[in-house]
This record gives structure tokens, C-alpha cells and sequence, in this order.
């Protein structure tokens, strides 16, 4: 995120590749890191075509999710070369589903299909480890900011560090 606010700000292309690279190893180490790619594959052309028009915009686009997916069709084809199937993450029985579906059965998921328990779960877990007036504060900071003059650009970079709670949210949600 660093090096992307950095892009941002400079529209250096070093620091869009620097942040392209950083999200590649996130997408190789966690799935949030997936979401992050996503997340930023929106946010790089929003930025680019406000600053430089459409075709800038396509061309940043591509340079940056070039890198980024690579690592998913890395993570794709490891997959398949060592268990015999791409989506093995997916579908196996040590995967994050199978595990869930464990605890569904026995009637312990239950954010699943829930949005409002799940943002719950998750407020009260940020707040049992920050503390509740961190958690207020920090809300409010975040509401005053989205309605704030700042420029898109600048909202963007700070809604990427958001990306991963969503995530969470969303995996709770989805079990």
C-alpha cells in the first residue's frame, strides 16, 4: 500500500510495479491477499484515468494486474503439479471450506449468511484487541474521512488498507 500511495502521489511507474510486487507475494501468502489484488485492480485505473486518460489507464491496469494474477496462475498451476488439481486450496479436505463445513454441521458457523452478526463478530473482535475507544474513534476518523473534500485518489489509497477487514467480513458472512 505503501509504494501504491506512493504511485498516487508521484505517478512514478517504479512504484506501481514496486506495489504490483508487493501484492504478488501478498496473493502467494494469503487470501486476503487476493482481495487486495482485486480491490487495487479497481483502484489503479480509477487513478490513472483521473490523472492521464483512458489509455494510460488500460496500460497501468495491465502492467500492475500483470504481476499480481501471475502469482494466482503460479498458485493455480502449483496446485496442480503437486496434488493434481488447480483448485485443490478449494475443494480438499485440509481446505479453509472443509474446515468450516466441520463446524456448520455441528451448528458453530454462525456468521454464515448473517452480514450484520458478521460485522458484530468482527467489531467486537478488532475491539477485544485495540480496545473499545480505539475501535470508536477510529470508526469516526474513517466516517469524517469518506465524507471529507480529500481527492478519490488519496479516499483510495486509504480504503486499500480497508480491504482486508471486508475480506474478513465477507469470510465470515460466506463461512
Amino acid at each position: 500500500i505503501y509504494f501504491f500511495a506512493k504511485w498516487v502521489q508521484t505517478d512514478k511507474l517504479l512504484s506501481l510495479v514496486i506495489s504490483a510486487g508487493f501484492v504478488f507475494c501478498s496473493v502467494l501468502t494469503r487470501y486476503d491477499g487476493w482481495f487486495m489484488l482485486l480491490f487495487l485492480c479497481g483502484a489503479v485505473p480509477m487513478v490513472s484515468m483521473m490523472r492521464n486518460g483512458k489509455r494510460h489507464a488500460e496500460g497501468d491496469f495491465l502492467l500492475f494486474a500483470t504481476l499480481g494474477f501471475f502469482a494466482v496462475g503460479l498458485w493455480f498451476a502449483w496446485n496442480l503439479i503437486i496434488f493434481g488439481d488447480a483448485l485443490y486450496f478449494m475443494n480438499s479436505q485440509y481446505s479453509a471450506k472443509a474446515q468450516q463445513d466441520i463446524l456448520f454441521d455441528h451448528g458453530q458457523l454462525l456468521t454464515k449468511g448473517n452480514m450484520l452478526y458478521s460485522i458484530q463478530v468482527y467489531i467486537t473482535a478488532v475491539a477485544s484487541n485495540i480496545g473499545i475507544a480505539v475501535t470508536i474513534i477510529g470508526f469516526i476518523g474513517l466516517l469524517l474521512f469518506s465524507f471529507s473534500r480529500i481527492k478519490l485518489a488519496i479516499k483510495l489509497v486509504v480504503f486499500s488498507l480497508i480491504a482486508p477487514i471486508i475480506f474478513n467480513i465477507l469470510s465470515l458472512y460466506l463461512g
